[in-house]
């Protein structure tokens, strides 16, 4: 490897300083961003252990002395409560966030799936209509369309404020035109022979989606399914319309609204205990599940 390296530095005895500037900058480069990422989680890290007198001394000291309730308050939370004044903590708000995440995510990759699979495989009037209204739809911002959807919605029923299930659906929706037009370029690629074999052989529509469709673009699915549950797991700004009580808080929203308390009262320990937590735990997934989301973004892996 060194030898190498000597290959590419020096040339007829002479120091090329063009190869070694590269990867010197490269390589400082990665560092930088590498500490700009840990940092944060670092400093939530040492700073939830302190007491909210050491933070307040402090903000950048190692604690003097180390609190480890403070992760038992978060988790437990003795700052939010919702409206029936029940304590509403870390627990809570990360199982909202997961129902609405995961079934925001699952409903995305069916619905995106089935309509990239009708657009690509089948010939009917107005299949164009629906690709320019699907391409019109990718270039608005799905921002602008939040408050008349939560004003139609509550208009219709009350039903619609402090529901978790609507707030997947929504979720599902708002990158949904994005995703059926990348999908619809892997279904493209799958030979109609293989359908009208199937078909053949007695299967049904919904078998060919199942069966053939599904599996064969499973690598994508998975990028799609992974990026938007991180996506979902973040979202702030529908579930702070939609999500007024704090017993159907999510976790973007709680996190906000226990630092609002957590000042208020000084819980500051606590308030950096549930940041450290719930920043870790996105990490940890991403680790988990980074060979499949770079899988998914090659266009050779996704149609085998």
């Amino acid at each position: 490897m060194k030898q190498k390296e000597l290959e590419l530095t020096r040339q007829n005895g002479r120091f090329r300083a063009g190869p070694f500037a590269l990867r010197l900058v490269t390589r400082l480069l990665i560092v930088a961003c590498l500490i700009t990422v840990l940092f944060p989680l670092v400093w939530y890290f040492y700073n939830s252990f302190k007491s909210s007198g050491d933070y307040m001394r402090s903000r950048w000291n190692l604690p003097p002395s180390w609190h480890p309730e403070n992760y038992v308050n978060a988790i437990q939370s003795s700052i939010l409560r919702d409206w029936n004044g029940n304590d509403v903590g870390i627990l809570k708000l990360l199982a909202n966030t997961l129902f609405t995440s995961l079934l925001g995510s699952g409903l995305l990759v069916i619905m995106s799936a089935a309509i990239s699979f009708i657009l690509s495989k089948y010939s009917f009037p107005g299949r164009n209509f629906f690709k320019g209204f699907l391409m019109m739809a990718m270039v608005i911002p799905s921002i602008l369309l939040i408050v008349p959807l939560y004003t139609q919605l509550i208009s219709i029923s009350p039903y619609f404020r402090n529901n978790l299930i609507v707030v997947a659906i929504i979720y599902a929706n708002q990158s949904l035109p994005v995703q059926v037009f990348l999908l619809t370029r892997f279904v493209n690629k799958i030979d109609d022979v293989l359908l009208e074999a199937a078909r053949l052989d007695g299967a049904n529509e919904f078998k060919i989606f199942f069966r053939i469709i599904m599996p064969t673009i499973k690598p994508i699915l998975t990028f799609i399914a992974l990026t938007s549950f991180m996506g979902n797991f973040n979202e702030y700004t529908v579930a702070l319309l939609f999500l007024q009580d704090p017993a159907t808080y999510t976790l973007s929203i709680g996190l906000q609204q226990m630092q609002v308390q957590g000042a208020t009262y000084g819980e500051y320990g606590t308030v950096f205990a549930g940041f450290f937590m719930t920043t870790a735990l996105m990490v940890i997934l991403y680790l988990v599940f980074q060979k499949q989301i770079l899988q998914g973004t090659s266009m050779d892996s996704a149609v085998k």
